[in-house]
């Protein structure tokens, strides 16, 4: 099956943005029963498992594609294209990720703000992600199903591997 590269990025980054929601809610309680200094020394694992998650789907995607220099040709039609939509959110929630976690690994605090924004970029980059498979010619996916498959998918894998991760 060709498809495994696709079905890998699918996983890894619905895995990647339910661990970030996850995490920012597990962090705005810890916060008060802890301390921030303790909470962000709680929760460091588990946002960089995020991150890595994320840069792994990023890379298993290439893998799918036949030429990965033409890559940016997926962004020329953002205003029509489900597809483009997907790359430009996964990039923004990816980046902002990768750049979090290194500023809470440097910095050694955490800010369930920025977190949660980051978070929400997530969910949209999710929404594009199911809106792609909503909008191909599988009949199987051109149903409301589509979308809460995807969002199931990211808040049951990521509250698994968060509760993993901090037990």
């Amino acid at each position: 099956m060709s498809e495994w590269p696709l079905v890998t990025f699918t996983l890894l980054v619905q895995s990647s943005v339910g661990i970030t929601i996850f995490t920012a809610l597990y962090f705005c309680w810890l916060e008060k029963e802890i301390g921030n200094q303790r909470a962000t020394r709680t929760l460091r694992p588990v946002l960089l498992t995020s991150a890595i998650l994320g840069c792994l789907g990023l890379l298993a995607s290439t893998l799918h594609m036949g030429y990965p220099w033409n890559a940016f040709h997926a962004l020329r039609h953002i205003s029509s294209s489900w597809l483009s939509r997907e790359v430009i959110f996964a990039a923004l929630y990816l980046g902002a990720l990768c750049l979090y976690t290194l500023l809470v690994l440097i910095k050694g605090h955490m800010n369930k703000t920025l977190l949660a924004i980051i978070g929400l970029l997530g969910l949209v980059d999710i929404f594009c992600m199911a809106s792609l498979y909503y909008s191909t010619s599988m009949i199987t996916w051109m149903h409301v199903n589509t979308y809460f498959m995807f969002i199931g998918s990211v808040f049951s894998a990521g509250a698994v591997i968060t509760l993993l991760i901090t037990s």
